[in-house]
């Protein structure tokens, strides 16, 4: 029997545990926190797949083209057809193991538009996704604890990798409350430790995942690949400790940016990009913020000179779809979107580069 280390135990980390322990594997989980608290636990938004039921005469082909689309075609052809074929697959699974999609009047998980997509393929839980998913593949994981085949080590952090010529033979642990070292052998280390949030202060994502792992990796020899691919996400808001995400499902059901041009409201995405819109890929709508204002000579780190409107939207859209968004907006910026437009303004969200031979 396989022994396999994996660090982190977010969404990536338990996924790969189950897989490979329905391989036959025996998996230590390890991670600085319990699950729950996981980065993975913030996604909003949804997962996109080619589902085809909303009579739009969706296919895994067009997918292939707006997701390629989407990266500038600065991404993997071959991982994106990896992505776009398995994805509906994975939704089922999703399903089978107990993940809360939002249905519709059929009782179908649910689809909607999302940025750079030309079509309904979003399926989603609300706005909390992240949290549904990741409250089914914890209660999956139990399952294969309770029977000792996934051991959870929690408060302990990636300190190194045990290397053992030009192999890796395991990795060296550091225990959050007591500095002690702890070396653990194993076949192979998966690391899914998260971006390195740490490395550009305040962004979206959980002050967890600071860059060591990906930093120490580097500095042991791992080569990496991708690692320009650093996503801004277009709608973001200041607080005090880090930036928290306005979920881009607040476009997706028609959610406009607009500034004030004049004394007027001006949609300038509508303007620029007829069709789409404030859904074009993210990086597009982020440029597009910084250039108007640029323009406009408006300020955007924290100003409320850009504004994402759904006060037009009717209050049940807002209580079902983006209730997520009316708690940041009252306990965070005191603003009511029933009512008010919310500030927002780019921020770092995602990194998608990562290790090139494990």
């Amino acid at each position: 029997m396989k022994n396999i280390l994996v660090m982190g135990s977010g969404l990536a980390g338990m996924t790969a545990a189950l897989k490979l322990v329905e391989e036959g594997a025996a998996v230590t989980l390890v991670s600085p926190a319990y699950s729950e608290r996981a980065q993975s636990v913030m996604a909003m938004g949804g997962i996109n797949a080619a589902l085809n039921t909303k009579q739009e005469d969706d296919s895994i082909n067009e997918h292939f083209e707006d997701t390629m689309r989407g990266g500038s075609d600065l991404n993997d052809p071959e991982a994106v057809v990896n992505l776009v074929q398995r994805a509906p697959e994975i939704i089922r699974w999703l399903e089978e193991i107990g993940v809360n999609f939002t249905r519709d009047e059929k009782g179908r998980v649910d689809l909607r538009n999302f940025g750079g997509q030309k079509k309904k393929r979003t399926a989603y839980a609300g706005a909390r996704t992240g949290k549904q998913i990741a409250t089914a593949i914890i209660a999956k994981c139990r399952k294969y604890e309770a029977s000792g085949q996934i051991k959870r080590l929690v408060g302990w952090r990636f300190h190194s990798l045990l290397i053992e010529g030009q192999e890796c033979a395991g990795a060296v642990l550091l225990h959050e409350n007591t500095n002690e070292l702890k070396s653990l052998v194993a076949d192979a280390v998966i690391m899914a430790v998260g971006g390195p949030n740490g490395v550009f202060g305040k962004t979206t994502g959980s002050r967890l995942n600071d860059g060591y792992a990906a930093g120490m990796l580097l500095e042991q020899g791992v080569e990496f690949s991708n690692l320009e691919m650093i996503q801004y996400h277009p709608t973001t808001v200041h607080t005090p400790s880090k930036r928290m995400l306005i979920t881009e499902a607040a476009r997706g059901v028609g959610g406009r940016l607009y500034v004030i041009k004049e004394g007027q409201p001006w949609y300038f995405m509508e303007e620029w990009f007829p069709g789409y819109g404030a859904l074009m890929p993210r990086d597009v709508v982020s440029q597009s913020i910084y250039k108007v204002c640029n323009e406009m000579k408006l300020g955007i780190n924290g100003s409320q000179e850009v504004y994402l409107d759904v006060s037009h939207l009717s209050p049940e859209i807002i209580d079902v779809q983006l209730d997520e968004v009316v708690s940041i907006c009252s306990k965070f910026l005191k603003v009511n979107p029933y009512k008010e437009p919310i500030p927002v303004a780019p921020g770092i969200h995602y990194f998608m580069g990562g290790n090139q031979d494990g």
